[in-house]
């Protein structure tokens, strides 16, 4: 997922990189962040709720399962070694499907925080957002796997015609997301 780093702003790009790789803005960072699925901070993170695994951080390489002691280390590391996690941080799209042709999306629903719900015979929980683009198109959800990744579930932001489209990060691992097949 590339690299990051603290540098003093008056360094060149080569010199903050090593590779000569530009600048680029940090709101273009986090559109890059959330294509990804990749939550950081606190508000995307929140302390003392978030799991390490569904927050994707064994993935990135930020959980060690050869030593430490940690809050919250036998769930995680129990987790980890059966392989279920049942819900992940993704990325998604949202569109307001309650007009013809819709509209990109409506600004009082899509907002972090609000919680996800699978329509059908009845309304059930199945995440929430945790991050969400200026233009309220795109953003990450916390979601139960089984229903994200099928296609056939209907996905929407509570209390609203707001389509959720959950994806698939490319990094991802191949066994992630088929846990409960």
């Amino acid at each position: 997922l590339g690299m990051r780093g603290v540098f003093h702003n008056t360094a060149l790009p080569a010199e903050r990189a090593g590779t000569g790789d530009q600048r680029s803005s940090e709101y273009n960072y986090f559109l890059w962040r959330l294509e990804h699925g990749v939550a950081e901070g606190p508000v995307e993170i929140p302390s003392g709720e978030a799991l390490p695994l569904e927050y994707n951080l064994a993935g990135l390489g930020a959980v060690c399962f050869r030593k430490g002691c940690y809050i919250g280390q036998e769930l995680t590391a129990r987790s980890h070694f059966r392989g279920v996690v049942r819900k992940r941080v993704m990325p998604a799209t949202f569109q307001d499907t309650s007009t013809s042709p819709p509209p990109p999306c409506p600004t009082t629903a899509v907002v972090a925080g609000n919680s996800v719900l699978t329509y059908g015979d009845e309304k059930k929980k199945m995440g929430r957002l945790s991050a969400v683009t200026k233009d309220l198109t795109r953003g990450l959800a916390l979601l139960r796997l089984q229903q994200a990744l099928n296609p056939a579930s209907e996905l929407r932001v509570e209390d609203s015609e707001v389509a959720v489209r959950p994806l698939r990060p490319q990094w991802w691992p191949s066994q992630w997301g088929t846990e409960e097949q």
